[in-house]
């Protein structure tokens, strides 16, 4: 068993001293002096060192690496015109970062670049390292540590919402990304990486706007990329290596990932509430016995059109002062263009205290899956 050459000690050692002072130079310099300078500048020194200390070392074996590039630019493409045009279903915001050439250069030097060559010296480090998944685990974690803002993780989670949102939004995306990244340095080098990483960072800086998309979807849509581009890539390699029979190839074409890749998507988008039906997990027992805590409701969104033919006796989905609310409608009263609701929980003694607005109303129930509710259920008890 090779062990860990004592030449890739040093970019490692590097690293971890860089992440261990940085809280300490944050206190002697600006943020801004970190972010224009220091970051920059570091990692293209620890690029060029893993350069020079890698460039004896024999290379990595790279059989589809023209062909993964190829595979990974048209694949970020497509994405990027699927993220955009999402902006016509959910709306478009103004992006935060101004777009005249001097900020957008000043941009490139404080983010791209240090993309750049964190992906030359994630490549440089691995081509150093013995060719076992322990050192591909261990390089891809060091480089996971390197993404998160250990300065600024306490601001950011206050609460156990924070730290929910935070996992979701940040830290998960982060872990399979860099994982993917790490599989692509090794299989072809730290260009598809860049370009992985290039394009959507390239994304963040020029476009004037961006698709006001839900959180959770554009972490699931970032997960779900990453997914489409390992698995691909994958078959690339097996393709390239010839060791497989024509049977075999077929088997483990793309195209039989392609059902799982399209079912997880849609089963994202259902779950987000992009369709017009939607689940909603019921977190209390005030309906039983038509449903308990723990079963999932499929609700019917419905439009200002037909808030009119709303009646008693259907079951109401609703949000109260932003608090979700599954019950049934008791009356109905109808005053011009819009509607005034009482609702009232099955196993409730009396009505509930309030009227619903026709802007409150969010759907209807349709029908209703025992117990696959339950996990939504503790997370939002967690949350609580």
């Amino acid at each position: 068993m090779r062990y860990l050459n004592k030449k890739a000690l040093i970019p490692y050692a590097l690293i971890i001293l860089f992440l261990i002072s940085k809280s300490f130079l944050l206190k002697i310099i600006s943020v801004s002096k970190f972010t224009n300078i220091v970051n920059p500048l570091f990692w293209i020194f620890i690029a060029i060192l893993s350069y020079l200390l890698s460039k004896d070392e024999s290379n990595i074996k790279m059989r589809a690496k023209y062909d993964i590039i190829q595979s990974i630019i048209i694949i970020m493409i497509v994405y990027s015109m699927i993220y955009f045009t999402l902006g016509l279903f959910f709306g478009y915001e103004k992006s935060p970062y101004l777009h005249n050439l001097t900020i957008i250069l000043k941009n490139f030097w404080c983010f791209l670049i240090p993309i750049i060559f964190q992906e030359i010296s994630r490549f440089q480090i691995i081509k150093l390292s013995p060719k076992k998944i322990m050192y591909y685990a261990l390089t891809t974690l060091l480089f996971i540590i390197v993404e998160i803002d250990f300065v600024n993780i306490s601001s950011n989670i206050g609460t156990n919402v924070d730290f929910f949102k935070y996992m979701s939004q940040t830290i998960i995306p982060l872990i399979v990304s860099n994982c993917l990244f790490t599989y692509l340095a090794i299989t072809s080098g730290s260009i598809t990486s860049t370009i992985y990483r290039g394009i959507l960072m390239l994304l963040t800086l020029l476009l004037p706007i961006y698709p006001s998309i839900n959180w959770l979807i554009k972490s699931m849509m970032d997960i779900i990329l990453v997914i489409i581009i390992a698995l691909y890539v994958n078959y690339v390699d097996i393709k390239s290596s010839r060791v497989l029979t024509r049977r075999q190839l077929k088997k483990e074409s793309v195209l039989s990932y392609m059902p799982f890749v399209v079912i997880l998507i849609v089963l994202v988008c259902f779950i987000s509430g992009s369709f017009k039906y939607q689940p909603i997990a019921v977190l209390s027992d005030s309906m039983v016995p038509e449903f308990s805590r723990g079963d999932a409701v499929i609700i019917k969104k419905i439009d200002k059109k037909d808030l009119k033919k709303l009646k008693k006796g259907i079951i109401l989905y609703y949000s109260k002062e932003g608090k979700p609310i599954i019950h049934r409608i008791v009356s109905v009263k109808i005053d011009g263009n819009d509607v005034e609701i009482t609702t009232k929980g099955d196993n409730n003694n009396t009505e509930d205290p309030w009227t619903v607005k026709s802007n409150e109303i969010i759907g209807v129930a349709k029908f209703m899956v025992p117990f696959i509710g339950y996990p939504s259920v503790l997370i939002s008890e967690f949350l609580k």
